[in-house]
């Protein structure tokens, strides 16, 4: 009887329980295009290129490959790096810069010296010089344009040993005007939990169609390698009625959701 008892017990308990997770409400994301914040410097969407190991030679700069062009550059990267529209790629970046002398990448390339990089203890070729890079750098093209948009965002929050009241969505939105696109980018700091979230425009119209891209892995720590892709990108297009869209931003994941708008 005491068995029976306990059971029900439980059963009951369980019950309450999923009743009430499911009544969570979901998070919400507003966007106002009259909440502007001011331009954002393209400039801040550049990189930086360091000559460790295999980022430039084999990867950036290899003539032997069979996608290289007529200067030694990997076509398939440099169109990569032209589909992220990256205004500014700062070169030589990192510690490498500390002990790198210009004058050796330029000129014929077999006059160039080799020198020892101290930072990463390796002999740099200057076969990818100052040279180059300018040529690299004139291959790209500077898009990137819009202007911030101050975002409400409410949602479940978390704390740690720090700070307190952490929303686990990070939130950011960018107008572009020319394009009549809204661009929202989402973080979802849930290490195990995808949350469901209203994405609302409180001024104008939303066209009813999306494209959102998620980069996101199985598990918090997956890494790519050269042979393997753990961490990779997806795209989809979805639809929706209304200024509304419901969404589930998967666990630790990062979207970016491009809107059109009317």
């Amino acid at each position: 009887m005491k068995t029976l008892k306990l059971l029900l017990s439980c059963t009951v308990f369980s019950g309450l329980m999923t009743a009430t997770l499911r009544s969570q409400p979901p998070a919400v994301i507003k966007i106002d295009l009259d909440r502007k914040i001011s331009k954002v410097d393209p400039n801040i969407y550049g990189a930086f290129v360091e000559p460790i190991r295999t980022v430039v030679y084999g990867s950036i700069y290899d003539p032997k490959s069979p996608f290289a062009d007529e200067n030694g550059f990997r076509k398939d990267f440099v169109q990569l790096v032209k589909d992220l529209k990256i205004p500014v790629v700062r070169w030589p970046g990192g510690n490498y810069v500390s002990g790198y002398n210009w004058e050796d990448g330029i000129g014929p390339k077999d006059q160039r010296p080799a020198r020892l990089d101290l930072a990463w203890h390796q002999v740099e070729s200057n076969q990818m010089g100052t040279d180059e890079y300018a040529k690299l750098c004139s291959l790209y093209s500077n898009n990137s344009r819009g202007t911030a948009l101050d975002v409400y965002a409410d949602c479940e929050k978390y704390n740690n040993r720090v700070f307190n009241d952490i929303p686990y969505l990070d939130v950011t939105a960018v107008l572009n005007d020319s394009a009549k696109t809204v661009v929202v980018n989402v973080v979802n700091r849930h290490e195990n939990n995808a949350l469901a979230t209203d994405v609302v425009l409180q001024r104008g119209a939303f066209t009813g169609n999306a494209t959102v891209k998620e980069i996101n892995a199985e598990a918090v720590n997956s890494t790519n390698t050269r042979t393997s892709e753990a961490v990779a990108i997806t795209a989809k297009e979805i639809q929706f009625q209304g200024n509304t869209i419901s969404y589930n931003f998967p666990a630790h994941s990062f979207t970016q959701m491009m809107i059109p708008v009317k």
